[in-house]
């Protein structure tokens, strides 16, 4: 494993995140070439948003908002952009 691999999976904030206490799962919202989006509601009312680049190139991205459904059936937790 390279050493940022590891930086990021031994990252406490992402580690915190992913035992969120609420227990929901992650949801993939969307993809753009190399680019995943992901959404996850927290405890606290707050929620989570990834980018993953699965790609091995930097990438610069404009994220429309409006486009992702950053609804949770499970949480009945939703954000509306309009």
């Amino acid at each position: 494993m390279s050493k940022a691999t590891a930086d990021i999976i031994m990252n406490k904030e992402v580690i915190a995140l992913d035992q969120d206490t609420l227990g929901v799962e992650g949801k993939f919202v969307g993809s753009e070439g190399n680019l995943e989006f992901w959404f996850k509601p927290l405890a606290n009312g707050d929620c989570a948003f990834c980018v993953l680049n699965r790609g091995t190139d930097a990438a610069n991205y404009t994220i429309d908002w409006k486009k992702l459904d950053l609804n949770d059936d499970l949480s009945k937790r939703s954000i509306d952009f309009d």
